[in-house]
């Protein structure tokens, strides 16, 4: 009974002692409900090509309860032979930190912003976080 005791302890000791996971989601987990803990990073990363015009953008921006948004960046593909192309596609990524339980949305468009019309492109998630 002792033993048992003293594993069930090492072992809420090991679960308690994890860190922040980093959660990498992409085109797939479009309309997905995605389940994390308070301190998890989201990295949202999406393909894109800003040379056409068109750009990822927050759709609704996170309230900071739940959510928030660290950062966001475009990251081209690497081309064969080093040489820097005009037009070459990549992906934009969007960094965000779990800071509250709760749920919340993450809303990204794939837009030209000068242009009034539809969008090209829509990436949705709900973030069901627990402390």
């Amino acid at each position: 009974m002792l033993r048992h005791v003293a594993l069930a302890s090492v072992l809420a000791l090991l679960l308690c002692s994890c860190g922040p996971d980093v959660i990498q989601l992409s085109e797939v987990d479009n309309g997905k409900t995605i389940t994390c803990r308070k301190g998890d990073q989201l990295v949202v990363t999406l393909p894109a090509n800003p040379t056409t015009g068109y750009i990822w953008q927050t759709y609704r921006p996170p309230s900071g309860e739940h959510l928030v948004l660290t950062r966001s960046a475009f990251n081209e593909i690497p081309q064969t032979g080093g040489r820097k192309m005009v037009g070459i596609p990549g992906t934009y990524s969007f960094y965000y930190t779990v800071t509250g339980a709760g749920k919340e949305g993450i809303s990204l468009v794939y837009s030209r912003t000068w242009e009034n019309k539809a969008p090209a492109g829509r990436f949705e998630i709900l973030v069901d976080a627990a402390e």
